[in-house]
């Protein structure tokens, strides 16, 4: 099933297109993102302005001043405490009764069986946790997430699914950023900052084994799915060699 979407924007909104059940799906998990956000005050999801679902037209509040999070991993100029608050927001996400009950309750597909754990409780996922999902607002030091429909990798509407999912593509994904930030700048610190303020707001430790299983198998789901040119895949071939050092030296290292 094709979950790609039109976007686009004015002054105040930004106005996606797609299928409407799909629009829908993403209208619905936004609206209870935002009220989630909005009573922690952690961090910032848009409102839905409007939804259209015999026509699939999704009106969500356009935020400005946002800074991408993939600059931030490429670059050195944020705060280290970024990165541990970013793993406390995933983690308050995947902890939420409510988004979770809700999660359950509606029909939705299942995530690819390579992708669930028979003995680990589900919860309710983002689905694209991707630097590319995720901003900053420097003037109040805000995080914003984004984009709560799930990764077009995965072709499946689904909302729940194992902790391992979003964290493991979360790191997975700092490795495949666009051409303008291919400078890395200490990413391996960055990313196992994030993990531990993850763990630090769960109460325990995510399995290590795990993490890194779905860590690669989601870079080699980008490495089929994404690249079109020769250029491009020799570029995520050395991405994925990136990304299988930082895996080998240890996520709980340096």
């Amino acid at each position: 099933m094709a979950l790609r979407d039109t976007i686009t924007q004015t002054e105040t909104s930004v106005i996606k297109r797609g299928a409407p059940a799909a629009i829908f799906f993403e209208a619905e998990r936004t609206r209870r993102a935002h009220a989630l956000a909005s009573a922690g005050g952690l961090f910032q999801v848009p409102r839905v302005l409007s939804c259209d679902e015999q026509t699939g037209i999704l009106e969500l509040e356009r935020l400005h001043d946002l800074e991408p999070v993939q600059r931030l991993l490429a670059h050195g100029s944020a705060e280290w405490s970024i990165w541990s608050r970013l793993g406390t927001v995933l983690a308050v996400v995947h902890g939420d009764a409510a988004l979770r009950a809700w999660s359950r309750g509606v029909l939705s597909e299942a995530l690819p069986v390579v992708w669930r754990l028979q003995d680990e409780p589900e919860v309710a996922i983002h689905g694209d946790f991707d630097a590319g999902n995720i901003f900053y607002r420097r003037r109040d030091d805000m995080i914003v997430v984004l984009d709560w429909a799930v990764s077009p990798m995965l072709d499946v509407l689904c909302n729940v699914g194992p902790r391992c999912f979003d964290v493991a593509f979360f790191m997975s994904g700092a490795f495949f950023l666009p051409r303008r930030y291919l400078r890395h700048r200490k990413i391996g610190q960055k990313l196992r900052l994030f993990l531990h303020g993850y763990e630090r707001e769960l109460g325990k430790h995510l399995n290590r084994k795990t993490l890194v299983d779905f860590a690669l198998r989601a870079a080699e789901l980008r490495l089929e799915r994404q690249p079109k040119s020769a250029m491009q895949r020799a570029s995520y071939r050395r991405s994925l060699g990136r990304l299988t050092r930082f895996l080998e030296d240890g996520l709980d290292d340096g």
